[in-house]
C-alpha cells in the first residue's frame, strides 16, 4: 500500500515537473517566434509543411494562452477532478491525500493567473474539509475501539468500530478490526 501511493506521488511529481516547463514555454504571449519554433520541431514535417504548421500552431498557442487565463490548463485540473473522484467514491483518506496534492502542485504553479489559482482552491476546500473531518472522525472512533479492545471491553469496542464504518465505510482498518475481533471472540 505504502509502495503503491509512493509510485503514485512519484509519478505525479514527474507529471508535474513536465507539465510546468510545458506550461511556462506556452504561456509566454510574446515569444510567439520560439513557440513557432518548438512547434516546428514538435511536427517534424517537411519544410513546406513546417510552414503551414508554423503559422497554424502559433495561432493555436496564442488561443491556449488566452484560455490558460481564464481557467486552469488541463494537466492541473486533472488533479483536482481525480480528488474529486475520490471524493464522491468515498475514498475520503485517499481524496484528502489527492487534495493536498493538488492544492500543493497548483501552488508551485507561477504561469497562471493567482486569482484562477486561488479560486481553484476555494472550490476544492469544500470538499477537502469534508473528507478530512470524515476520516478524523472515524479515525478517532478507531482509536476507542482499539483502547476498548485492549481494556477487554468488546462490545464497546465493536460499536466504536461500527460508528467508524458509518462515517466512513470504506476505511479499511476499521473494517479489518472488527473481522478479527469477531473472529477472535467467535462473534457474528
Amino acid at each position: 500500500m505504502r509502495l503503491k501511493r509512493f509510485l503514485y506521488f512519484a509519478i505525479i511529481i514527474i507529471f508535474i515537473s513536465a507539465s510546468s516547463v510545458a506550461v511556462s514555454a506556452c504561456s509566454k504571449t510574446g515569444d510567439t517566434e520560439q513557440l513557432t519554433t518548438i512547434a516546428a520541431q514538435d511536427t517534424k514535417s517537411s519544410d513546406s509543411q513546417t510552414s503551414k504548421s508554423q503559422q497554424t500552431t502559433t495561432s493555436t498557442t496564442v488561443k491556449e494562452t488566452t484560455t490558460t487565463r481564464q481557467s486552469l490548463p488541463e494537466n492541473l485540473q486533472k488533479f483536482i477532478d481525480d480528488a474529486d473522484k475520490l471524493f464522491e467514491s468515498g475514498e475520503y483518506a485517499e481524496a484528502v491525500s489527492a487534495y493536498r496534492t493538488a492544492k500543493a502542485t497548483l501552488q508551485a504553479i507561477s504561469s497562471v493567473d493567482p486569482e484562477i489559482i486561488n479560486e481553484a482552491i476555494e472550490k476544492m476546500e469544500a470538499n477537502f474539509d469534508k473528507a478530512k473531518t470524515i476520516t478524523d472522525t472515524a479515525r478517532i472512533h478507531y482509536g476507542n475501539a482499539m483502547q476498548l479492545e485492549y481494556e477487554k471491553r468488546i462490545d464497546e469496542a465493536i460499536e466504536q468500530l461500527e460508528e467508524a464504518l458509518k462515517i466512513y465505510p470504506r476505511y479499511q482498518d476499521a473494517i479489518d478490526a472488527l473481522a478479527s475481533i469477531k473472529t477472535l471472540y467467535n462473534l457474528k
